[in-house]
């Protein structure tokens, strides 16, 4: 952490001293610190990087990166390293700090959804957690987006590291191939720097101008129905907007569009946190969304976790987490062989800098009438799963 890193992270631990909220916090980072250690010795065990070096800078505690013993890969595939994106990259302290400054300092919200006519045939290129910057695969990965040439692109959110109006410029705008009809949502690592960059910098570009500002919006025609959800404005900032949430503005949107659209219609959703968990389980999210339409959606796609995972069929809804657009990721053996799982990316990038790293990649969606064609394609141009629906 830098000497600048550290007076702001002390300034921003200061204004909240004496609040009810500092008990919540430590906890918090204490807890984080704790499992980093852990992970940094043995390899094993899961931790948020982003909390990794704020107790030390708060507390003095003893260095994360200097107790690094293990390189390995999580349960959820993080992967355990010091270079950039990995667990114990010191670029994370930059998304902590950003969180505690930013706690209740965030960009107005908008009541004022788009409603956008959806063309068929269409093709949609679909991609997560993407906005890592030059030197990663994520210009690869924008390379092979453009070469299909979509119909329109969607971003289901995390700029890094913090989501800041320089980061969304630098690590997103200035890499992404598509100057129009373009979609982005709102995650976690936006919302620490208070949703400002993803409201004033990233949906104020041309590129993204059918969306209004407004980060949740219907696209509808003949045969579907396609809704992105903004599930971090409204989730729990004292626990780093990790647990999707959607306000009532949201969920009142989700009924009125579901029922003057929906009747006839195949339901798509979008949004950046997960309707299931890596297991497959129904995450609090998915009550809420399914709540509000009165039904699951036929296709429910998601970023958050760095990963790619095709679920199996989970009543009458097909989930997938299309989180792998550019963050190093590992091989999730957990989910080998499991009933739950159609598809995850499990195959080697064969990166002499990362080796245990997998293909990033995204999801190229085919409209034409009723029919779905969904495609898992890698950095490296091959098809790794398709599915005609």
């Amino acid at each position: 952490m830098s000497p600048e890193q550290l007076n702001r992270l002390k300034q921003a631990y200061k204004d909240i001293e004496g609040t009810a909220l500092v008990k919540t916090l430590d906890d918090v980072m204490e807890t984080g610190h704790r499992a980093a250690l852990s992970a940094a010795s043995s390899g094993i065990g899961l931790l948020r990087p982003e909390l990794a070096q704020l107790w030390e800078g708060i507390r003095d505690a003893p260095s994360v990166q200097a107790s690094v013993r293990a390189r390995g890969v999580a349960a959820d595939g993080s992967i355990y390293g010091i270079h950039k994106y990995e667990n114990f990259d010191p670029g994370w302290a930059e998304a902590g700090i950003k969180w505690l400054e930013n706690l209740h300092n965030r960009a107005p919200f908008s009541d004022q959804p788009a409603q956008i006519d959806l063309a068929d045939p269409i093709k949609i290129a679909v991609v997560g957690d993407w906005g890592a910057g030059p030197g990663t695969p994520a210009m690869q990965v924008a390379n092979l987006m453009q070469s299909i040439q979509p119909g329109c692109a969607i971003h289901l959110g995390d700029v890094y590291y913090a989501g800041s109006e320089s980061e969304e410029r630098e690590n997103f705008l200035n890499l992404w191939p598509f100057p129009d009809c373009s979609f982005a949502l709102n995650s976690n690592h936006e919302m620490y720097s208070g949703a400002r960059g993803y409201f004033n910098t990233l949906l104020g570009n041309p590129a993204f101008s059918r969306q209004k500002r407004c980060s949740y919006f219907a696209m509808t025609n003949k045969h579907w129905l396609l809704m992105g959800l903004d599930s971090a404005y409204d989730a729990d900032a004292n626990n780093l907007y990790l647990t999707g949430k959607l306000g009532t503005s949201q969920l009142e949107f989700i009924k009125r569009t579901t029922e003057t659209y929906g009747a006839g219609r195949k339901i798509m959703l979008f949004s950046h946190h997960e309707g299931l968990d890596i297991n497959g389980k129904e995450t609090s999210l998915y009550a809420e969304v399914v709540g509000a339409i009165g039904r699951p959606p036929e296709f429910w796609y998601w970023g958050h976790l760095h990963a790619a995972i095709g679920y199996a069929n989970h009543k009458g809804m097909f989930g997938r987490c299309v989180g792998h657009g550019a963050i190093p990721f590992g091989d999730i053996v957990s989910l080998k062989s499991k009933p739950f799982v159609e598809f995850y990316e499990s195959q080697s990038a064969h990166d002499a800098h990362c080796p245990e790293r997998v293909l990033n990649g995204y999801l190229a969606l085919s409209i034409d009438g009723a029919r779905l064609t969904e495609t898992f394609i890698a950095e490296d141009g091959s098809t790794r799963f398709q599915k005609i629906h």
